[in-house]
């Protein structure tokens, strides 16, 4: 059976890392994008060959979607994400989750409800640096870890920014002014 998976939301730069990775499966079938921005879905359909929907009901009512993955402005993600749970659709995140704790309670809480996979994107995790560090403290090897500061980032917003201007945007990523 091949997962048909809809792309919601290009707001996030890897919205089309995610569909390559859908196409890339076996499993999985990139089948359809949305986003709520318009002409956003149509503009990413085209460049990406896959057909865009402007309506998230319809897309959420396909039957050839079962699962959806989620690239909106972070202040979309609880509305979006609750709407796809309650639709049956297992959903894979980009960070952040939701922007409080009170959505991303519910969240988990809609995903038990419905038996559904809820995932975020947390990829160093299984990076191959972080996965050593967590065995060298998990055989004891550095002591007693009682506090670590780790700085794991990357260069998109200086220099050439590559990051786009609206992830700098207070209102889309809910962050506090």
């Amino acid at each position: 059976m091949t997962i048909g998976v809809a792309q919601l939301g290009t707001w996030h730069v890897h919205a089309a890392h995610h569909v390559k990775a859908a196409r890339s499966n076996a499993a999985t079938n990139a089948a359809v994008v949305w986003d709520s921005r318009p002409g956003a879905a149509r503009s990413f359909g085209e460049q990406h060959g896959l057909p865009s929907q402007e309506d998230l009901t319809a897309v959420l009512a396909r039957d050839d979607v079962q699962a959806v993955v989620v690239d909106t402005a972070t202040t979309e993600h609880f509305p979006v994400i609750s709407a796809a749970l309650r639709a049956g659709k297992h959903v894979f995140s980009e960070k952040v989750l939701a922007p409080t704790t009170r959505e991303v309670d519910a969240l988990i809480a809609l995903a038990d409800e419905h038996a559904l996979v809820l995932g975020v994107s947390l990829q160093r995790l299984i990076e191959a640096p972080v996965r050593t560090v967590k065995r060298l403290i998990d055989e004891g090897r550095l002591g007693r870890v009682t506090g670590s500061r780790i700085r794991y980032a990357h260069h998109g917003a200086v220099g050439t920014p590559w990051i786009p201007e609206h992830f700098f945007s207070l209102a889309e990523t809910g962050a506090a002014p």
